[in-house]
């Protein structure tokens, strides 16, 4: 044997031992709570290291790679911006997860290469970022360049790799386990807004740190993953509340961070939400679930009618005619036809930045964005990114919608959600941690059924 497969077997040996841990419950409870106490102790760099050092053990001890889901997710939440990366400590408290990644292809050598039905649509849109603004002659690659990587070749990888390296143990159900991933993330997210949102409103001012790494859009956007992730739970167990009681805890946030697309979207999705859970749970426990619905709407229909007592219908009424309709959106939506008509091929650019003053934000992870998967599509990148993303956004559905299992229900409710708060908001260019987490879950819905056959008498997931 030689000194490989010695160091293989070790590795591989101590994979067995710590399964346990990193397949558990606990794991992803863990990225959360490091990814908050480094937050709120400002050591990101700490974070950093501990998330590179939990992704070596996982990139080098097991071929499977399901574990790593949690931590690519919750990255983004061990500091307060981007420009943590401007020094070479945070590359240098990464380089553990990067020498693992590099190890994996060696000690786990693919045994052939799995395409996927989303490769060839996601080159396309790839070509589209990398051909945007050819034809603008204020256009400049290297001022876009890390962000066309982040959001077209980086997800590319992502989704081959988990396409091919998303092997769980039999008696591991990645469909569970990817739903509670959402849901944990979900509720670190809105720990993380209530705890700014707390020290603005009691001392008028960040005692610690603002959310810089998202402000409320992503939090916002990753409820789309959440809310239906936490139904998905309660049609698979037979205690509903921690999962109702995680569901109330996410919507009670939201409604504070005054998100209001993502309210009205949960809003509108809740009935049907509810409606498929009941279908899908088992009958002897349809009951419990229903009061724990008409408990949740009761309490909803209170809120409603002391909220029309005490601000008055015509103010509710004047507040939704003020604030359904944005006006910063709209100008920058009339802003992306215009640039159409200017640059109907190849689009303005990724790299465009309005010569308004209030929106010209340009930095090295940043273009400028018009707040809708549409307009963006239409206003950078033109009638080739349109195609491009049309394609994409057709073989995402074909994959989702292959047949009707449960899993596949609710995560189809994820996309369209997602997709529907993506045309008001800057979700489907959100390369971390937004665009991964959609990657991940259509790639598990892709080859799920390769690797968890539905046993006799096993109710199908």
């Amino acid at each position: 044997m030689n000194a490989l497969s010695t160091l293989k077997a070790n590795l591989i040996g101590f994979g067995k031992k710590s399964q346990g841990f990193f397949y558990g419950p606990f794991f992803p409870v863990f990225a959360a709570l490091t990814s908050s106490t480094c937050y709120v102790a400002n050591q990101p760099y700490v974070a950093l290291f501990l998330f590179a050092f939990s992704a070596f053990i996982i990139f080098t001890c097991y071929k499977d790679v399901t574990p790593i889901i949690p931590l690519l997710l919750m990255v983004v939440m061990t500091f307060k911006d981007y420009s943590i990366m401007d020094e070479p400590w945070g590359y240098l408290a990464l380089s553990p997860a990067m020498i693992g990644f590099l190890a994996h292809f060696v000690l786990y050598p693919p045994k052939g290469y799995r395409l996927g039905k989303l490769t060839f649509p996601l080159i396309f849109v790839i070509m589209a970022m990398f051909l945007s603004g050819i034809a603008s002659p204020n256009n400049q690659l290297s001022s876009y360049l890390a962000y066309a990587i982040a959001l077209g070749p980086t997800i590319l990888i992502v989704y081959l790799f988990f396409s091919m390296y998303v092997e769980p143990p039999k008696w591991f159900s990645l469909k569970r386990y990817l739903c509670y991933v959402f849901m944990i993330i979900g509720l670190n997210m809105m720990l993380h807004v209530m705890f700014s949102h707390v020290n603005e409103q009691l001392f008028d001012k960040y005692i610690f740190y603002e959310l810089g790494w998202a402000n409320i859009n992503t939090p916002a956007t990753f409820m789309s993953f959440a809310v239906p992730a936490i139904f998905y739970l309660m049609t698979k167990s037979k205690n509903f509340a921690p999962y109702f009681l995680a569901l109330v805890f996410l919507i009670a946030c939201l409604y504070l961070t005054n998100s209001r697309a993502a309210l009205g979207l949960i809003g509108f999705s809740f009935p049907f939400l509810s409606f498929f859970a009941y279908k899908k749970i088992d009958k002897q426990q349809r009951k419990f679930f229903l009061t724990y619905i008409l408990f949740a709407v009761a309490v909803l229909f209170l809120l409603l009618i002391y909220l029309i007592d005490f601000y008055k219908l015509d103010y509710l009424v004047n507040y939704v005619k003020e604030n359904v309709l944005d006006k910063d959106r709209i100008s920058l939506y009339k802003e992306a036809i215009e640039l159409l008509k200017k640059f109907p091929i190849f689009g303005a650019g990724l790299g465009y930045a309005s010569p308004d003053p209030n929106y010209a934000e340009l930095t090295y992870l940043r273009s400028y964005n018009f707040h809708s998967t549409f307009f963006h599509v239409i206003a950078t990148m033109g009638v080739c990114g349109l195609l491009a993303y049309i394609v994409y956004f057709v073989q995402r559905i074909r994959i989702l919608t292959t047949n009707s299992s449960t899993f596949n229900l609710f995560t189809f409710f994820v996309f369209i959600m997602f997709e529907s708060h993506s045309m008001i908001d800057t979700g489907e260019f959100n390369a971390i941690p937004l665009m991964c987490a959609l990657t991940v879950m259509i790639a598990v819905v892709e080859n799920v059924s390769r690797f968890e056959k539905p046993l006799p008498l096993r109710k199908d997931d």
